[in-house]
């Protein structure tokens, strides 16, 4: 089988918002990277995280790559990877391009994800107001109480 580019979805960075990632707002010295499960998962197949940094200028920061074999109990399950903060704080003002590679333990090639590219700032956008709903008041919600 030929190696397929660019079918799987984009990697997540869980403390970004809006493809924002404020460094000095991380609340650790790790990042989470996050990909969904993926149909074909086996054990054994290699997964690997890349991160590429840019600073402001546009020049490239060190590279950053962990690859996770799967074992039995990966299987069906989310994948998640950590990033050292300082991949983000050595490039205040830059940008990130995040992506994975699948390489199948069955011998069927590889796969490439779709890059995601997140600006690292110093304050994120503006975010959603709190949903509402008519008639109600309060922070929990019974659903009981609205058949």
């Amino acid at each position: 089988m030929a190696d397929l580019q660019h079918v799987l979805p984009v990697p997540q960075i869980k403390e970004s918002h809006d493809l924002i990632i404020v460094g000095q707002d991380l609340p650790s010295a790790e990042m989470t990277g996050v990909v969904a499960p993926y149909g074909a998962m086996s054990v054994g197949d290699k997964v690997t995280l890349q991160w590429q940094g840019y600073d402001d200028t546009g020049a490239e920061d060190v590279p950053f790559a962990a690859t996770l074999t799967l074992a039995v109990e990966a299987i069906g399950m989310p994948l998640r990877w950590t990033i050292p903060r300082s991949k983000v704080i050595g490039i205040p003002d830059g940008h990130a391009q995040i992506s994975y590679r699948i390489e199948y333990a069955s011998g069927a090639g590889s796969s490439m994800s779709a890059v995601q590219t997140l600006r690292i700032d110093a304050a994120y956008g503006p975010r959603l107001a709190a949903p509402r709903i008519v008639g109600h008041s309060g922070d929990t919600l019974d659903p009981s109480a609205f058949p």
